[in-house]
């Protein structure tokens, strides 16, 4: 959840990111770069209110982030290791940075830019 209410998620059998906004009861979404191969799984939200997300279905897996304000993503950037797959994220506000989980029992963190 945004700082704003709205409920974000990821859809990861389509391959895309959604919202559902409790003021207005309507849903959007909108297709991850990696479209419907993407298989969008861990999910963040920074102090920023930027989504952060792991496209699972590349491998390497790659980051994406979505800005909640301009409604656009960024570009995806390959996680070095591989990951094998990351199930789990938490932003740490105290170190700007994203701490995530992998099935390759590794954790790692993320800083944004």
């Amino acid at each position: 959840m945004t700082t704003d209410g709205r409920v974000w998620y990821a859809d990861w059998g389509a391959g895309f990111l959604g919202v559902y906004d409790s003021k207005t009861e309507r849903t959007r979404e909108w297709a991850m770069p990696g479209a419907g191969d993407s298989r969008p799984y861990a999910m963040a939200v920074d102090a920023k209110d930027r989504l952060w997300m792991v496209e699972t279905g590349a491998q390497p897996n790659r980051f994406v982030a979505f800005d909640t304000k301009t409604l656009t993503f960024n570009d995806p950037t390959l996680i070095p290791s591989g990951a094998g797959t990351v199930r789990h994220m938490v932003f740490e506000p105290k170190a700007n940075a994203t701490w995530f989980a992998t099935d390759a029992h590794t954790v790692g963190r993320a800083r944004p830019p």
